[in-house]
């Protein structure tokens, strides 16, 4: 295993988006992103010849291979993953799956932060089937740093998810991100301060916090690791309330 990450690849296929990214040793970034449905299995090796050539690196100069872990689509996961880990097989890659809503928030951040309407804490809120939300809550920090969980992913529905915030906020300024983020704002009903935010899917949040994540040792086992699905393709209901798995 190696114990810094210097030439890391990016992977994002949770969603929609097919998105990849490289964050070099010598400084170069480069990335590609497309946001076309159902086309993961065809466009992602390409994707990732084209930005791996756009960096100046070669495959078997990259050190990590960071890949969105989950939840998210099964198809989506397991094209990604199943590449990802192709990938570290072949050339000696170490493997590191990042926590695909914590990826999404510092997408959103990082958009929030552009446009200087910044909020204090980010729930990415992802229709998961049957009335239920894919749900975390992150915290923002000051600077450049990564999304703090507060919330880790969960499988809730609309009212507990609202509660959880509604538990979190005090007082602070919610953004909400994700395909449900509008249904959910407008069914606050000045419970507590949220806005909508946008984003897009991107391999470069999955390749900031992989990186940040490689470098503090937390590298996964390249045979046994698998996607987080969080659910099965039939809903499962929790035994525990929503605030049984709040911080404490």
């Amino acid at each position: 295993m190696k114990s810094e990450a210097v030439n890391l690849l990016a992977i994002e296929t949770a969603r929609n988006a097919c998105s990849v990214a490289v964050i070099g040793s010598n400084g170069v970034c480069a990335g590609a992103t497309n946001l076309r449905p159902r086309s993961h299995a065809e466009q992602l090796v390409p994707m990732a010849m084209r930005v791996v050539a756009a960096a100046g690196l070669s495959f078997p100069q990259l050190d990590t291979i960071a890949v969105s872990a989950g939840p998210g689509s099964y198809t989506g996961l397991r094209i990604g993953v199943s590449t990802a880990k192709g990938f570290a097989s072949a050339y000696g890659a170490q493997i590191v799956g990042v926590p695909t809503l914590q990826a999404y928030a510092h997408a959103a951040d990082h958009l929030s932060r552009l446009r200087q309407n910044r909020p204090e804490l980010v729930a990415i809120a992802l229709t998961a089937r049957r009335s239920e939300l894919y749900f975390g809550v992150f915290e923002m920090k000051n600077g450049d740093g990564l999304p703090s969980m507060l919330l880790d992913a969960c499988v809730l529905s609309i009212d507990d998810s609202l509660d959880a915030l509604a538990g979190l906020a005090g007082g602070r300024m919610v953004g909400v991100a994700g395909d449900a983020a509008k249904g959910l704002v407008a069914a606050t009903k000045d419970r507590f301060r949220a806005i909508e935010m946008e984003f897009v899917p991107s391999a470069m949040s999955i390749g900031k916090i992989g990186l940040e994540r490689a470098n503090a040792g937390h590298v996964d086992d390249l045979r046994s690791f698998e996607p987080y699905y969080l659910k099965d393709y039939v809903a499962r209901v929790s035994d525990k309330s929503v605030f049984e798995r709040l911080p404490t």
